[in-house]
This record gives structure tokens, C-alpha cells and sequence, in this order.
């Protein structure tokens, strides 16, 4: 539910993902390699937000100011 704030679609792709990280537990018997793809994931989404919001650079490939 800590992911409510996403909505239907967010709470059904978060419980999807909860059962990717189950089957990862019961394939290796460890919690380490679902924890590992969990920092994957959380990396990734962190790396297309930060090159989606970052600041335009103008054609001469300087920061505009």
C-alpha cells in the first residue's frame, strides 16, 4: 500500500514487481540478489529521471545564461 499514491496502474506494476523479487528469492534462496535488483531498478529509474529534468543545453553545447 506504499505505493497508493500511484494509483491502480502503480499498485499493480509494484505488486508485479514484488513477485519478480519473490521468484528471485525462492531461484537463489537469498535475499541479496532480489536487494541487488532492487538497487538496479532504483538506479535506472533514478538515471532517466535525472536525464529527463535535467537542464537543456543550447546548440553550442553550453548551459544557456
Amino acid at each position: 500500500m506504499a505505493h497508493a499514491y500511484q494509483g491502480w496502474p502503480g499498485i499493480v506494476r509494484t505488486g508485479l514487481g514484488g513477485v519478480l523479487f519473490v521468484l528471485v528469492l525462492r531461484i537463489f534462496g537469498s535475499l541479496y540478489p532480489a536487494i541487488a535488483l532492487h538497487v538496479l531498478i532504483d538506479l535506472a529509474a533514478g538515471l532517466v529521471g535525472w536525464l529527463a529534468l535535467r537542464e537543456p543545453r543550447s546548440a553550442a553545447g553550453t548551459a544557456p545564461g
